[in-house]
């Protein structure tokens, strides 16, 4: 862990962070209702972190892939960590092809056509 927080004290590692928050501050005014995919993962987490403190409103969209792929508890830790992030607004996404042909379910993402309207 003290390495980790002495690499966040270069300056390389600074200057790609400002640089990241240039970007997401330029998407964040060029777009009506932003939203950031969030998977879990330590790079989706990492971007999530930084798009919520720029505006802690924007929707945080995350893909559930139902309980024969990712078991509840992890699911839960999942949405838990966006919470502890700061989101306010998680969208879980899913199909329900998942829950029906379970360990079979491949290529699946499929969700409510009126639910593509929600983010245009």
């Amino acid at each position: 862990m003290r390495a980790f927080k002495l690499w966040g004290r270069t300056e390389w590692f600074r200057a790609r962070v400002r640089e990241a928050e240039r970007v997401i501050e330029e998407a964040l005014s060029r777009f009506n209702r932003p939203y950031v995919a969030f998977s879990g993962g330590k790079d989706s987490t990492a971007l999530m972190h930084i798009v919520l403190r720029k505006d802690p409103n924007v929707t945080v969209v995350h893909w559930d892939y139902g309980p024969f792929f990712v078991p509840r508890e992890l699911h839960r830790e999942i949405l838990s960590i966006a919470r502890g992030c700061g989101a306010r607004d998680i969208r879980v996404l899913s199909s329900q092809l998942y829950w029906k042909l379970g360990r079979k379910a491949r290529n699946v993402t499929s969700f409510p056509a009126s639910y593509n309207d929600s983010f245009t």
